[in-house]
This record gives structure tokens, sequence and C-alpha cells, in this order.
């Protein structure tokens, strides 16, 4: 009796079962299909009287920081039809509104969101709502979407490069370097020589572990006309020692820049740090002749490579050159070396060294006096050399009063045929 009810109540929950399996599979009928269906509302027509109103509301509001305030009447705006066609003048200003009170509260933050992109649908190039978009992700810590909105704001604006620095400096901190390298060549296109972004670009080659100077000269010889990419190969170059061919690069830098005084200058100071001297001096003639004639670092190094080849007499002419464009420190220390180094040269094979020397040497010393009274103290070892060793003393002086002829000499004037070029008095003084 007991197993019969136990069979009995089995059959029974197994039928029950079925029951439920076939109903569930049995389709409703076709009016409760359409209930089911969400029905759009109906987009409101525009009133814009009612837009006007609350838009005025609003904005009072917002200006005297009612900010629950602001975004009620916004709202209601949505409701009169006027998301469209006022959009320029709600879907910021809404916004801000909400990250107003995230201050307080950051749930807010994530309304606000809404709001911007909302009206990213009807203001798609509004760089203004992007912008909040992307400093709501970075207050969320969100890098990543951040980075996108960036990516669209240089769209939209491809010259603007406070959006690349921006963008490269987020890549950076998430460790895209692909990206990050992107952004920058980028910055490098509208300014070639931002001193930021070429050193930011050698980091990232750095970090990822590239060779700079293979891809230095990748890039080079693929922008033969980029005259900073050349630059930086050629510089890349002479740290590795490869002074021939760092050497060739800036030939053609230079012949394609023929005023590029960067270019001239690094070439120029390549041969004259390989003893080129020849070749320096014609480079930084140049340099005078086309790009900076007033330029006195540069006339200094050509004195300086005519002294080095022992022309004094043509590094005399450049010292004259300094010293027309305008008394200064340097002009006359130019030609006080000039001088000094003639005189240096002449007398070498004398011992000891004759009046006629001594005279250069004191012409020098006067030059070196300047250039100290102008602000050059660094010439002082070089005067109190000369003082003690190498100028006339008095007995000099009382000496060689008299010229060949026995006549006194009113004027001190070296008389060497080494030193006849030199048109200058000597002072006793």
């Amino acid at each position: 009796m007991k197993d019969q009810r136990i069979r009995i109540l089995l059959a029974f929950i197994l039928i029950s079962a079925v029951s439920i399996f076939l109903t569930q599979c049995v389709p409703p009928p076709s009016d409760s299909t359409e209930e089911s269906q969400v029905v759009a509302e109906p987009k409101p027509t525009i009133d814009r009287d009612k837009c006007e109103l609350y838009l005025n509301f609003a904005y009072s509001y917002y200006q005297n920081q009612n900010w629950q305030s602001a975004i009620k009447n916004y709202k209601k705006m949505m409701k009169y039809g006027c998301e469209e066609e006022y959009a320029p003048h709600i879907y910021s200003y809404f916004g801000r509104a909400y990250q107003q009170l995230a201050k307080t509260d950051p749930v807010y933050f994530d309304s606000a969101l809404f709001v911007f992109e909302e009206g990213e649908k009807y203001l798609p190039d509004d760089i203004y709502l992007k912008k909040n978009i992307a400093y709501i992700y970075h207050v969320q810590n969100k890098i990543d979407l951040e980075i996108r909105e960036y990516e669209k704001m240089i769209e939209l604006q491809p010259d603007d490069l406070d959006l690349y620095r921006t963008y490269v400096r987020l890549c950076f901190s998430q460790e895209r370097y692909e990206d990050m390298l992107w952004g920058i060549n980028k910055i490098l296109e509208i300014a070639p020589d931002d001193q930021q972004a070429i050193s930011d670009r050698m980091m990232v080659y750095e970090r990822m572990g590239k060779d700079i100077t293979t891809i230095q000269k990748e890039q080079w010889e693929r922008n033969p006309t980029n005259v900073r990419f050349g630059l930086e190969y050629a510089d890349a170059l002479s740290e590795q020692l490869d002074y021939d061919k760092a050497i060739e690069v800036l030939k053609k830098v230079t012949s394609v820049d023929l005023r590029n005084k960067e270019a001239w200058l690094k070439l120029a100071d390549l041969y004259k740090n390989l003893g080129k001297f020849e070749e320096a001096a014609g480079t930084y003639e140049h340099i005078n002749k086309n790009i900076d004639s007033k330029d006195l670092d540069v006339i200094d190094n050509i004195s300086k490579m005519y002294i080095n080849l022992g022309k004094f007499e043509t590094a005399y002419s450049w010292a004259k050159k300094a010293i027309a464009i305008g008394n200064s420190s340097l002009a006359y220390k130019i030609r006080a070396d000039v001088l000094f180094a003639t005189a240096e040269s002449c007398s070498a094979a004398r011992t000891p060294i004759s009046f006629e020397d001594k005279l250069v040497y004191k012409l020098a010393y006067d030059d070196y006096l300047k250039a100290k009274k102008m602000g050059d103290y660094g010439v002082q070892p070089r005067i109190d050399f000369l003082k003690e060793y190498l100028i006339p003393t008095n007995e000099d002086w009382f000496m060689n009063r008299y010229d060949a002829n026995g006549k006194e000499r009113s004027v001190y004037r070296p008389r060497l045929d080494c030193y006849n070029w030199i048109g200058m008095n000597v002072s006793k003084n």
C-alpha cells in the first residue's frame, strides 16, 4: 500500500514537470508580442518659448552657483524638445553644474559624463565637451579612455601643440611608447626645433630598447630634407667617434639649408676639433659672410684657426673686424690673442726676446686690460704673466729710446719684418 502511494506521487511529479516544459515551449499569442515590445516615446516638439524661459532660469541659477536648480531647469528644457536646437547653450553648462556638485560628492561625475556624451550627439566637433569628458576620465583614473578623448580632439585640431603634449604625457604614464612616439613625431612636424620633443623621442627609443643611432639614420635617410633629423644623426655619429660620417651628413644638411647656422657651426666645430683648421676657417667664414656677420664668437674662431695655421696677418685682419663691429670685451680679447700669438711665434728663435717683441706683447697687454675693464676677468692670468715677464721694463724703454739713426723715438711701433703689418703705436704707460 505504501509502495503504491509512492508510485502515484512520482507519476504526478513527472506529469507536472512535462506540463510545465510544454507550456513554456508554446509561443505566446500574437497580441501579447505587441504588448511586450518597448514603444519609444516620441520626441517632443520643440516649444521655443519654454526653451527660452527655462534657459534664462538655468543661466541665472548657474551664475549664482545654485547648481541643483540650474540642473533642474536644464532638465525641463529636455522635456520641451530644446536639446538639439539649443545644444550649444545647454550641455557644456549642464555638465559643468554636475561637475561642481562632484567636488563634494564624486558620484556626480557619472551624471556629468552622461550629459557631456549626450551633448556630443548634437555637437560632435565641440572641443570643450571632449576636454571635460577627458577630465572626468582623468579624475576617475581611466587614463586609456582619457587618451582616446585626446585622440579625438587631435583629429579635430591636428595643429594644436598643447593637445599633443598632453597626449604624449598621458601615453608615457601608461608606458604606451609607440603611441607616445607618434605624438612626439607630430609635434616635431609642427615645431622641428622643439627640444623637449627631441629629448622625449630619444628617451622613448631607449625605453623601447632600440639603437638610437640606427633609428636616427633611418629617419634621416627617409627624410633627407629634414634638417633636424640630419643634425641629430650627425650628433650621434660624433658621440660614437665616427667623425668622417658625421662630416658627410653635415655637408648634406648644409646643402639642404644654406643658411642654417646651427648646421654650419656644427660642421665648423667638428673640423676644428679634428685639427682641420683650413676647412674650419672656411666654414666659419661662410657663416660670417652669408649668415651672421656680427657674431663675434664666429670671428673669434676664424682668427684662432688662422693663428693655428700660422697666418697671423690674416688673423689680425679678422681681429680688426671684431673691433670695428663695436667695443666689447671679446673684440679686444680677440685682438690681444692674435698679438700675443704673433709675438710668441716671432720671438721663439730668440733668447732673450728683443725689445721689438716686447712692444707687441705690450700691445696685447693693453688689449687684455681693456677686455678686463669691460668685464672679462678671465684674462687676468694672462695680464699677470705679461706684466711679470714680457712687457718692456723702465730700463727697456730707456735703453731703446733712440732709433737706428740716433734720433729719439717719438712713437714706438714694432720694426721687425714679422711685425710690419701691425699698424698700432705702443703706449709707454
